[in-house]
């Protein structure tokens, strides 16, 4: 686990009459998963109240995750094929057309300080929001997002050519 006691502010050396407090602590990996998902996966990045909105983008609204998280590999590797062509489908239709792309909501920040330690900006590059997600570009996940996300999900540029 990761934890901390505190200390004398001028030593820094931990204070022996002080307990320590744990700050997290490792559980165990949920079992019947294949896929090493952890409990945080399972509890918080999958789960739902009820009142989440969120991109259509989203990947939990991918079928190929979804089929993963479902334990059906074939059926990831077959969405995931499918979700392959579809982007290089985009692609194409954006080389003809002479666009570029670029993410609608970050950009990069060159110019960001970096701390020593750090990467730098050209090892790791460093992303900022340009502009936040309107409410109408929201879209309610709803509690079967799992068997209907590939309805909802929708990052495309070009939303017409995958119907």
């Amino acid at each position: 686990g990761l934890g901390f006691r505190q200390c004398d502010p001028e030593s820094g050396a931990p204070l022996a009459d002080k307990e320590r407090v744990d700050m997290w602590k490792a559980s165990a990996k949920p079992s019947g998963d294949g896929y090493g998902f952890t409990n945080f996966v399972h509890e918080r990045l999958n789960s739902h109240n009820g009142t989440s909105k969120i991109l259509p983008s989203d990947s939990r609204l991918r079928s190929d995750r979804a089929a993963l998280q479902e334990g059906n590999s074939v059926e990831a590797q077959k969405y995931k094929t499918m979700l392959e062509e579809m982007q290089r489908a985009e692609k194409q239709k954006r080389t003809d057309a002479g666009e570029s792309w670029s993410p609608k909501y970050f950009e990069l920040a060159p110019d960001e300080k970096v701390f020593e330690g750090e990467y730098s900006t050209e090892e790791c590059p460093f992303w900022k929001f340009k502009c936040r997600p309107e409410a109408e570009e929201l879209i309610e996940l709803r509690p079967d997002f799992l068997k209907n996300g590939k309805d909802l999900f929708c990052p495309w540029q070009y939303p017409d050519l995958h119907k």
